[in-house]
């Protein structure tokens, strides 16, 4: 097992079902960098500045949200449903988000591209998702 870090651990209220790990500013002029687009039931999808995680619906209460660097011990239902890369450039930032409104949290990284893995529990309509950043 990799050493994990805790970056960030917070409750993020779904929008549309959905909650965001974004890299940079909203309205990025790259496609698919702030709105990557659903092709069906995949549990997350990703453009390079932007991954969209699918997650229970907005009625039923907020999501638990963590950002680790390096992989933690998972327990119980978790399932990793994505793999991507972002791109943090200088003077950017990375943090969790709701997908509409400006309500996001920071997460403490500096300038570079991270592998991101994404897991979940449960594996159908998410009430945790957790990030892990591979350098």
């Amino acid at each position: 097992m990799d050493q994990a870090a805790l970056l960030v651990a917070v409750e993020i209220e779904p929008e549309y079902g959905q909650i965001a790990l974004k890299a940079g500013r909203l309205g990025a002029a790259e496609d698919g960098y702030w709105a990557p687009q659903w092709e069906g039931d995949e549990g997350a999808v990703s453009g390079s500045g932007c991954i969209l995680v699918a997650t229970r619906p907005d009625s039923d209460g907020v999501v638990d949200v963590a950002v680790f660097r390096g992989r933690p011990h998972f327990d119980g239902d978790w399932a990793r449903v994505h793999t991507a890369r972002v791109v943090v450039e200088e003077g950017g930032g990375l943090a969790v988000a709701m997908t509409v409104s400006d309500e996001e949290t920071p997460v403490p990284v500096g300038a570079g591209a991270y592998g991101v893995e994404v897991w979940v529990r449960p594996p159908a309509l998410p009430e945790a998702v957790t990030f892990v950043l591979i350098d």
